[in-house]
C-alpha cells in the first residue's frame, strides 16, 4: 500500500482514538472492580500506590515526573492517602527540604491485594479472542513502533523495568 503523509496522519488518528478506546474501558473495568471490591480509592491513588510500592519512597515532585502529571495536581492525592493510612511523609534527616512519602503496613497490605491485571480485563478479553499468534504479533508491532519513535527511550525503560517487577 502506497503511504503519504496524509495516510499516516489518518493512521495515526486512528491509533489515538483507538489506544483511547482500549484504555478507558480498562480504567472503566477497574473502577468496577475497586468499586466491587469496596476498596476506596482511586484509580490515581492506585498509580501512586504503584509507584511506591515498586520503587521506594519517592517526594511528590519524582512521583508527578513517573505520572506525567503537575505537581499541584497530586497534592490532594497524597493527601487522601495519608488521611486513610496509606501513606506517610516524613522530612529527609539528610536533606530538611526533601519529604519523601512512603507507604505504610496498610498501604502495602492494599496494594498487595490489588492484582495488576483485574479479572474480566477486557484488555486481556480481547487479547484471548484475537488468539496468541495475533496477540504476539500486536505485541511485537507495537513494541516496535514505541522503540522507533522519537523521544520514547525513557518511557520504554521505564515501562520494561515495571514489566519485570510485574513478571
Amino acid at each position: 500500500l502506497p503511504t503519504t503523509d496524509d495516510t499516516l496522519h489518518d493512521l495515526s488518528v486512528e491509533l489515538r482514538l483507538l489506544m483511547g478506546v482500549m484504555w478507558k474501558v480498562s480504567q472503566q473495568a477497574t473502577d468496577r472492580w475497586l468499586a466491587d471490591a469496596n476498596i476506596d480509592i482511586t484509580r490515581l491513588q492506585l498509580a501512586v500506590l504503584r509507584v511506591l510500592s515498586s520503587e521506594g519512597a519517592h517526594t511528590l515532585s519524582d512521583i508527578s515526573r513517573k505520572l506525567g502529571l503537575d505537581p499541584s495536581t497530586l497534592v490532594p492525592t497524597i493527601d487522601a492517602l495519608e488521611r486513610k493510612g496509606f501513606v506517610k511523609r516524613r522530612r529527609d534527616p539528610q536533606d530538611r527540604r526533601r519529604v519523601p512519602v512512603m507507604l505504610t503496613e496498610n498501604g502495602t497490605a492494599l496494594i498487595d491485594s490489588v492484582p495488576f491485571t483485574i479479572a474480566g480485563d477486557p484488555l486481556v478479553e480481547g487479547l484471548r479472542r484475537l488468539g496468541p499468534q495475533a496477540a504476539e504479533e500486536l505485541n511485537q508491532l507495537l513494541c516496535r513502533l514505541v522503540h522507533i519513535m522519537p523521544d520514547t527511550g525513557e518511557a520504554l525503560e521505564a515501562i520494561r523495568k515495571h514489566v519485570v517487577q510485574i513478571n
